[in-house]
C-alpha cells in the first residue's frame, strides 16, 4: 500500500502542475503513478508469468499517458490503450465467473449505445475509434461484474471498481475532447482513471497472494 500511497500523491502533484498551466512538468509527471503500479504488480507477481500481462497493460497505459499529450501523436495513444483493455480482457475473463449474468451486458450494451450515439455527430473521423472503445470497456466491466456479481470475493471487487471507474473517465473524456470542454474535466478524468488503475492492479494483487 505504500506505493498506491506514493502513487496517489504524485497523482495529486500532476494536476496541481496542470492547472498551474506547468504543462512540461505535468507531462512528465501524468504516467508516473502507472508505471508506479507497474512496479508494484510486480513486486508481488512476479513470478506469475500470466499476471506479467498486467504489468505489460500498465505499462503500456503510462506510455499511451505520455504520448496522449502530444498531438502527433493522439492516434497511437488511443490505439495503445485500446490494446490494453484487450489485455485486461483476458486477465478477468480468464478469472472463475460462475454462471452469465445476462441483465449485466443488457445494462452495459443500452448505457453505452446512449453515450455513443450522444457524442457521434461530434466524433468526426474518430467515430470508429470511440465505438471500439466503447465495446472494449463494456466487455472488460461485464467480466468484472460477471465475477463480482457470482464469487463476490475481494479481488472482484476490486476489478469491477476499477472498471466502473474507466467507463467513468471515459465518457468525461470523450464528452469533453469532443463535444465541449469544460475545466472540471480533467480532473474528473484523472481522479477516476488512476484510482481505476490503482483498483485493476490490486485485484491482481490481491488474486497473486491467495495462490
Amino acid at each position: 500500500m505504500i506505493l498506491h500511497s506514493i502513487a496517489a500523491i504524485v497523482a495529486v502533484g500532476y494536476l496541481i502542475m496542470f492547472y498551474q498551466q506547468k504543462m512540461q512538468i505535468a507531462h512528465w509527471l501524468k504516467p508516473v503513478p502507472v508505471v508506479i503500479l507497474a512496479i508494484d504488480v510486480f513486486l508481488h507477481a512476479g513470478e506469475n508469468a500470466f499476471y506479467g500481462l498486467m504489468i505489460v497493460c500498465l505499462l503500456c497505459s503510462a506510455l499511451a499517458d505520455f504520448w496522449l499529450e502530444e498531438k502527433a501523436k493522439f492516434s497511437r495513444a488511443v490505439r495503445l490503450y485500446l490494446l490494453v483493455h484487450i489485455g485486461y480482457g483476458i486477465i478477468l475473463w480468464s478469472q472463475p465467473s460462475g454462471d452469465m449474468v445476462l441483465w449485466l451486458p443488457a445494462m452495459l450494451f443500452a448505457t453505452g449505445i446512449i453515450t455513443y450515439f450522444a457524442v457521434l455527430p461530434f466524433l468526426g473521423r474518430d467515430a470508429g475509434k470511440v465505438m471500439i472503445y466503447i465495446l472494449l470497456l463494456i466487455q472488460v466491466t461485464w467480466a468484472a461484474g460477471q465475477w463480482y456479481l457470482n464469487v463476490g470475493c475481494v479481488p472482484a471487487a476490486f476489478a469491477y471498481t476499477g472498471t466502473l471507474l474507466f467507463c467513468f473517465s471515459g465518457v468525461v473524456y470523450v464528452v469533453n475532447r469532443f463535444r465541449g470542454r469544460f475545466k472540471i474535466a480533467p480532473a474528473l478524468t484523472m481522479l477516476t482513471y488512476y484510482p481505476a488503475q490503482a483498483c485493476l492492479a490490486q485485484a491482481v494483487i490481491q488474486v497473486c497472494l491467495k495462490t
